[in-house]
């Protein structure tokens, strides 16, 4: 059979099963084939004319004449013809070459890369460069970026937005973060519990490493960022404006911490 393949499309005639009236034992004619591709693409299935048929089931016909009936080369043919002709021609013009989607899935498996390795604003920047597209990896990274403690200006930059357009875009329909024990704190995120409790006032990041600086813990930017919103995920802390990483001590946070 024919070994025909456009951008990963292949030609895959199919013998045509007679499922008349009379089950015989040559329901399965090889000489009539109907066209199909491997993407699920199937072509007009061949008349099986009755007379053809039932000759070609008599017992009475000899063994010849049921191979010549059968005659696979031209059935093949016309599948081959109507392949190309009703399913590869419309491809040609309307499916990306095989090497171009490679391209394109490569550069979507990078976007997302990069978000898991936590570098969302680098995964914005190139849906940037590519001139947009990739919209799940680009909501994604948007969020993870803001869970980042990126403001939402930040991302808007990195987009070509306004601050308003990529919160209105990629921030309304946040998941909500998990909720953690307040009772399993680190001592870090214990020390700036205490600085918040004992102080008034929000909190960003440059004001949690002084306060943990202080306290005797001396941390990144980064990790001060992790405490902060490890006091949220626990419900001590919350971030009043989403478009910006400022927190605030719940109130409820204040009778937690008496209990510690």
């Amino acid at each position: 059979m024919p070994q025909l393949d456009l951008d990963g499309h292949r030609f895959q005639p199919q013998p045509v099963l007679d499922l008349d009236d009379q089950h015989d034992p040559y329901d399965s004619y090889p000489g009539l084939l109907v066209a199909t591709c491997s993407c699920g693409w199937t072509g007009a299935e061949p008349k099986i004319p009755r007379a053809a048929r039932r000759r070609a089931a008599s017992d009475g016909v000899p063994a010849a004449e049921k191979a010549a009936f059968a005659s696979v080369p031209p059935a093949e043919r016309a599948a081959e013809a109507e392949w190309r002709t009703g399913h590869a021609a419309a491809l040609a013009t309307t499916v990306p070459p095989a090497a171009l989607a490679d391209a394109v899935h490569t550069v979507a498996e990078q976007l997302e890369a990069l978000i898991e390795d936590d570098k969302p604003m680098a995964a914005l920047a190139a849906v940037r460069l590519a001139g947009g597209g990739f919209p799940d990896q680009t909501r994604t990274a948007a969020q993870r970026a803001s869970y980042l403690d990126y403001s939402w200006a930040q991302i808007g930059e990195a987009l070509g937005l306004s601050k308003q357009a990529a919160w209105e875009r990629y921030g309304k329909d946040q998941p909500p973060q998990p909720q953690e024990d307040p009772a399993e704190l680190s001592p870090q995120e214990e020390a700036l519990l205490r600085a918040a409790l004992a102080e008034s006032g929000d909190w960003d990041t440059r004001r949690a490493v002084a306060a943990l600086g202080a306290a005797g813990h001396q941390v990144t930017d980064k990790r001060a960022r992790e405490i902060l919103r490890r006091l949220q995920r626990a419900g001590l802390l919350f971030r009043g404006n989403p478009a910006r990483a400022v927190y605030t001590l719940r109130a409820s946070a204040r009778t937690a911490g008496g209990e510690r």
